[in-house]
């Protein structure tokens, strides 16, 4: 929506079920989303959006409600559809992967999938919640090297770690001594 004025887009906002969309929704905008089943319950649109609002970039983050059977047709929209990419959460990371190009390490080794990047019509999985995780805790000022430590409830980081290193349930952290457990307190 020009204004005549001054020729300046105005920003546009869309009510979204989680909050508005807002930013610039033109031919340039990238087109990224969360497939999941069920999903209205997310706030991930939330926190995305407003994250493309605040660094300024024209990106639209949207829900699509995916179950295994539509699976196959969702991957070919994002090449169809040139979306950047998508998120996949329950029930789709597993069954997500026979239709991606190819893998990252962790995915492999984890045989899930929670973020897709479209790459020129190459779609890539990869795994992200172990790190994320431990990126995300490294910035609040938790430093684990040379230190023991264990989850609790660490849901899916768990399966990642105890896949990556088959036959225990620790990970090593750089620095003397630190390791990532995984087995019960007690």
């Amino acid at each position: 929506m020009a204004d005549k004025r001054n020729n300046e887009i105005e920003e546009t906002k869309i009510q979204g079920v989680n909050g508005p969309i807002t930013g610039w929704l033109d031919g340039h905008t990238i087109l990224v989303g969360l497939m999941a089943y069920p999903i209205l319950h997310t706030m991930s649109p939330t926190m995305h959006n407003n994250a493309f609002a605040k660094l300024g970039l024209n990106g639209a983050y949207l829900c699509f409600e995916i179950d295994n059977e539509k699976l196959p047709g969702a991957i070919d929209a994002i090449r169809t559809l040139d979306m950047r990419g998508s998120n996949v959460s329950m029930p789709n990371k597993k069954k997500v992967i026979p239709y991606l190009d190819k893998l990252d390490k962790t995915s492999q080794m984890c045989d899930a999938v929670n973020t897709i990047v479209n790459e020129h019509g190459v779609l890539t999985g990869y795994t992200t919640d172990g790190m994320g995780w431990l990126r995300a805790l490294k910035k609040d000022g938790q430093d684990f090297a040379g230190r023991s430590w264990r989850t609790a409830n660490p849901g899916y980081f768990q399966n990642q770690e105890r896949r990556r290193r088959p036959g225990t349930w620790r990970r090593r952290i750089p620095g003397p001594g630190g390791y990532c457990s995984n087995q019960p307190f007690g």
